[in-house]
C-alpha cells in the first residue's frame, strides 16, 4: 500500500481478489508463491523470503452478471449462473433448438425465462445493458453448456469451429469461424451445426417454430415462395416487414 513500514510485527499486505460471476461457488484455493519482500535503508538492503502458502476462500453462491444486447444490431447472446425472471423490459429471450425446413435459417423459440447454464439469443430493439443478480446452483456448474445447437461459455473458451453472432452490414447472423481462433467470453454463446450443416459461411435468424433439420441448400435465397399477409407474391422480403414463407410467418429484422 506503499506506507512506510514501521512496526516490527504485524501484517505487512493484504490480498484483493476479484472473482468472476461465473466462478462455481465454494472453496477456492489461492496459491502463494515466489513473493519476497526487499527493506531499503540509506545503509544497506535486505530481502526477505515469504515461505509459500496456500489459502482458501470462499465463494458465495450470490453472483450478479451482466447482460447486454447490441443496440444496433439489436441482437446478442447470454449463458447466466442462475435464473432470471421476470426478463429485463424490452428484452425478448430464444432457444435455437434447430433450423427451417430449408436449412438457411436458424429457428428461434421465444422463451418468458432464463434458465440457469442455459444458452440464449436475445433481441431488444433499443439495446440493453445491465446487472442481473441470483443463486447460482453450484450442481449444475459446467464450463461450457449447451441447448439444442447453441453452447455457452461459463469460463472463456477458444474456438476455432463452429458460429459466432456477428452483424456485417447485413444485419446480425451467425457466422462461421472457419479455422480463425475466436475468444468465446464468459456469458456469451457460440452456434454449433451437426455436420451436414456445418459448411454453410453462415446462417440467418427466423423467428418461429421448426420440426425438422435440413442440410443447407446451395442458393442462400433458396425460402421458397415469398407471401404477404394478405397474400400477394414478393419476391424479397423488406426490414420490419412481416411475410409467409413455406406456410410460416416470418419477421424480416434488417
Amino acid at each position: 500500500m506503499n506506507r512506510v513500514l514501521t512496526a516490527t510485527s504485524g501484517k505487512l499486505l493484504y490480498f484483493k481478489v476479484k472473482v468472476s460471476p461465473y466462478l462455481k461457488p465454494g472453496d477456492v484455493v489461492l496459491k502463494v508463491t515466489n513473493l519476497d519482500f526487499i527493506t531499503i535503508t540509506k545503509e544497506n538492503s535486505q530481502k526477505y523470503h515469504c515461505k509459500d502458502q496456500t489459502l482458501t476462500l470462499h465463494a458465495t453462491a450470490e453472483s450478479t452478471a451482466t447482460l447486454s444486447v447490441s443496440g444496433s444490431s439489436h441482437y446478442g447472446t447470454c449463458v447466466l449462473p442462475f435464473a432470471v425472471s421476470p426478463l429485463p423490459h424490452g428484452v425478448k429471450a430464444y432457444s435455437a433448438k434447430g433450423l427451417d425446413d430449408t436449412g438457411q435459417l436458424v429457428v428461434l423459440s421465444e422463451v418468458t425465462q432464463l434458465a440457469a447454464y442455459t444458452p440464449y439469443i436475445l433481441y431488444s430493439a433499443s439495446g440493453y445493458t445491465g446487472s442481473l443478480s441470483g443463486t447460482v446452483d453450484a450442481n449444475k456448474y459446467g464450463e461450457v453448456v449447451s441447448d439444442g445447437l447453441l453452447r455457452g461459455a461459463i469460463a472463456p473458451q477458444k474456438r476455432k469451429d463452429g458460429y459466432v453472432l456477428q452483424d456485417l452490414g447485413e444485419g446480425a447472423k451467425f457466422y462461421a469461424m472457419d479455422g480463425v481462433e475466436f475468444l468465446i467470453p464468459e456469458g456469451k454463446c457460440w452456434l454449433e451445426m451437426p455436420a451436414a450443416q456445418a459448411s454453410a459461411p453462415q446462417y440467418g435468424i427466423q423467428i418461429g417454430t421448426t420440426t425438422g433439420i435440413t442440410a443447407p441448400t446451395a442458393s442462400a435465397s433458396a425460402h421458397g415462395k415469398i407471401y404477404t399477409l394478405d397474400g400477394k407474391e414478393v419476391k424479397t422480403m423488406q426490414p420490419g416487414g412481416i411475410y409467409v414463407v413455406n406456410g410460416k410467418k416470418v419477421l424480416k429484422i434488417k
